[in-house]
């Protein structure tokens, strides 16, 4: 959502309007595909069984901990650079 809101901010003209346009357009689509992964949710988790769903959470698990790792250190690499180290 930060995102949506970051790159609808300086956008003026007509190049502006259409990023703005697909950006909607974008989080739409997003939206539409978490409701129905939401509503599929209990057939999915059928199918997989009790073992593939553990195998799921840990999956996911470990690409969220993965994007958690990658901003922390995107974080620490921006704010080395704000003070003149070579950080990358």
């Amino acid at each position: 959502m930060t995102k949506v809101i970051l790159e609808s901010q300086d956008n003026e003209g007509l190049t502006g309007n259409i990023t703005i346009i697909g950006t909607i357009f974008i989080v739409l689509i997003v939206l539409i595909v978490a409701g129905l992964v939401h509503w599929m949710a209990e057939p999915i988790g059928k199918c997989l069984g009790k073992s593939g769903l553990t195998i799921m959470t840990r999956l996911f698990g470990l690409v969220v901990v993965a994007i958690g790792v990658e901003v922390i250190v995107r974080g620490i690499c921006d704010h080395l650079d704000n003070f003149g180290f070579v950080a990358h």
